[in-house]
């Protein structure tokens, strides 16, 4: 006989999660509307794709996530995460396989410079509809593999003018419905400019001045 999860079919692997539903052959652990508070403790070490979306996370703390190294996806959209830890990602030098992470729709003001030094490998990160208003200058510091950036809609006012310099490899960037005024040229290197396939810049309270003179110019060309 064999035994499933809580509230699920029982062709779920044992491993599972109580109030999650699973996939072994892409060992994914789904947890998406649970109500969690916390990262559930039974999660299997192994799991690659976790989803832990629509739940109660108000933070994530330090060292959270070094147990499981072989994550390649981690959901945690519409939470109500407010402090992300400086050491949160910690730990995770050898997590070469993460390359998503989903943060959109929570409340976060705030994101320490270098945070995301010990995922490196991500390709793309989603931090659209929280509530920052500056980026810092090391924020994105070490993602040189990052393609996807998305920091729409949470009121940003500013950036710091070399935020971007480190993308090598940013292909699509979105900031659409902030409180941006201005761009400096500074945050857009020659290197972004050539490399940039899809920039999203919509309904932003942009400042007709002489510091978006190289803008226009760079759109024209």
């Amino acid at each position: 006989m064999s035994i499933g999860c809580y509230g699920t079919s029982s062709k779920q692997p044992t491993w599972c999660p109580r109030n999650c539903t699973c996939d072994g052959e892409k060992i994914s652990v789904s947890c998406k509307d649970s109500n969690f508070t916390e990262i559930p403790p039974d999660l299997p070490t192994s799991v690659r794709i976790l989803e832990l979306s629509q739940n109660k996370l108000k933070k994530i703390s330090n060292r959270t996530f070094i147990k499981f190294q072989n994550l390649t996806s981690l959901s945690l959209n519409e939470n109500e995460i407010s402090v992300i830890e400086k050491d949160a990602f910690k730990g995770l030098d050898n997590l070469q396989r993460l390359w998503e992470l989903i943060l959109d729709k929570n409340s976060i003001s705030s994101i320490q410079g270098g945070i995301f030094a010990d995922v490196s490998s991500l390709q793309i990160l989603r931090l659209s509809y929280n509530r920052l208003q500056y980026i810092d200058e090391r924020t994105f510091s070490g993602l040189d593999h990052l393609s996807f950036l998305s920091l729409n809609n949470f009121g940003l006012k500013d950036a710091d003018p070399d935020v971007f310099q480190g993308l090598q490899s940013l292909r699509t960037l979105n900031l659409m419905n902030n409180e941006l005024r201005v761009i400096n040229a500074s945050s857009f290197p020659l290197h972004f400019l050539e490399n940039i396939t899809r920039l999203y810049l919509a309904n932003n309270p942009f400042e007709c001045s002489c510091e978006l003179f190289w803008f226009k110019n760079w759109i024209n060309e």
